[in-house]
């Protein structure tokens, strides 16, 4: 059976205290005392020893803040006894109003070492390089660390709400250290060639057809809208910087725009290339074209789309259906799109399934 304290060690002079806790007291005492009467031991840069050292024992008063009762289980008595110890630190603030470097509890959790092993240890490791097996091996165990669920919980706990350092910090506007700021032509060039030689980031097609869709319906002000509109004046898109002209599922001229990357951003629309290049009926509810291929002597609001409406009539020319477009028929009613075709302009007098169309719209 063993019996453990929680001790506290105060100085007459300034007020100071050491908390501790031991299994063994008076073996913990000399330990103490060893320290302060011999340079260069382990315990060198504690605070504690070093008041000793200075101040003398006899400027200390001794206390016992708690005994335990006789117990078998020594890890059951560590476990009181860390427990009491961190609660009597807490409780005099020992850490910042004593000599303790830690929160106690046999752990290092508050401990900052004094300013005189940091320059030590500054100076021993400048210009020291770890070995390749060394630096290989650091990298794995903390990757290992990070695996660790009650790591992930510290981590989360520490780094959460006011623990975070970045916890109501706002960097925009004057108080981004770059406000108001613009590169120099020079610090353009040297950025410019770091990038050079290196590739851009891929996405996966998963996170590209994400992206895509990010602001897919999204409506903007009509204040964004300018915005958009303004910046992208004068600009040319690398990729997409032909005109297009927007229509209205009637063929109604809507507006001309610069290109397409422009029309797309302010409408918060896609695929108006799709719709201009033919592979697409539509896009944004629209009917898209290259200006370059509409013909530049009609005026926009009279110019007039290859969209014509048609029906399906039975032999006597009774209207049985109507339809917006070839397409449209050729969809819905499972035919070849030629077929009708050869029906409208002629060709034959009804498809391969008897069906019979005429235009509508003329």
């Amino acid at each position: 059976m063993a019996q453990g304290v929680v001790y506290m060690f105060t100085n007459k002079l300034n007020g100071k205290m050491y908390i501790g806790q031991t299994i063994h007291e008076d073996l913990r005492i000399k330990h103490h005392l060893y320290a302060a009467s011999h340079p260069n031991t382990k315990n060198e840069g504690q605070p504690f020893v070093q008041a000793l050292r200075k101040y003398g024992i006899d400027s200390f008063d001794y206390t016992r803040l708690f005994v335990t009762d006789d117990i078998d289980d020594k890890n059951e008595l560590r476990r009181i006894l860390e427990e009491k110890e961190q609660y009597y630190i807490k409780e005099y603030d020992s850490v910042n109003k004593g000599y303790n470097m830690t929160e106690g509890g046999g752990g290092m959790k508050g401990f900052m070492l004094p300013p005189s092993a940091i320059d030590r240890i500054r100076k021993a490791n400048t210009g020291r390089k770890l070995r390749e097996e060394h630096r290989i091996a650091n990298i794995k165990r903390f990757a290992e660390i990070r695996k660790d669920p009650e790591y992930i919980r510290m981590m989360s706990e520490r780094m959460s709400g006011e623990g975070n350092p970045m916890y109501g910090v706002r960097l925009f506007g004057d108080r981004n250290h770059n406000f108001g700021k613009s590169l120099s032509e020079d610090t353009k060039r040297k950025i410019s060639e770091t990038k050079k030689g290196k590739p851009g980031h891929k996405h996966t097609n998963d996170t590209k057809k994400l992206l895509s869709g990010l602001f897919k319906g999204v409506p903007k002000s009509d204040e964004t809208k300018k915005k958009i509109s303004a910046s992208l004046k004068g600009k040319e898109s690398p990729m997409r910087r032909k005109p297009v002209v927007q229509y209205t599922k009637d063929g109604v001229f809507v507006k001309e725009w610069e290109s397409i990357k422009e029309a797309e951003l302010t409408l918060g629309i896609i695929h108006v290339s799709e719709s201009a290049n033919g592979k697409r009926n539509y896009a944004g509810g629209y009917i898209w074209r290259y200006k370059s291929e509409c013909d530049k002597d009609i005026p926009p609001l009279v110019r007039p789309l290859n969209v014509r409406r048609i029906a399906q009539v039975d032999e006597k020319g009774t209207i049985i259906k109507e339809f917006n477009s070839i397409r449209e028929a050729s969809k819905e009613l499972n035919l070849k799109y030629s077929g009708i075709s050869n029906v409208l302009n002629g060709s034959q007098n009804k498809t391969g399934n008897n069906y019979r169309f005429i235009y509508i719209d003329h």
